[in-house]
């Protein structure tokens, strides 16, 4: 589990996506970052070989969401 959140955390700050001045996850609920979001829920699918994944990843609105679907995944755990 702990690859698995090192990998996500590179991804989000890759994405500029986490930082001190990022609070939460609204990018992934909100409209004003559709754009970057298909990008780092593409990466995301490349990171963990979630490929044809993405509609699952959209219903994601939270970080612990994302971590439990990532944990859960077997194929996060191969990548």
């Amino acid at each position: 589990m702990n690859q698995v959140i090192i990998k996500l955390y590179a991804l989000l700050e890759k994405h500029a996506l986490i930082n001190d001045e990022v609070s939460g996850f609204r990018f992934l609920s909100s409209s004003d970052f559709a754009n970057e979001r298909q990008k780092f829920y593409s990466d995301l699918e490349e990171q963990f070989s979630l490929h044809g994944s993405h509609d699952e990843l959209n219903g994601i609105t939270n970080l612990s969401q994302l971590i439990n679907y990532l944990t859960s995944s077997k194929s996060a755990f191969q990548a």
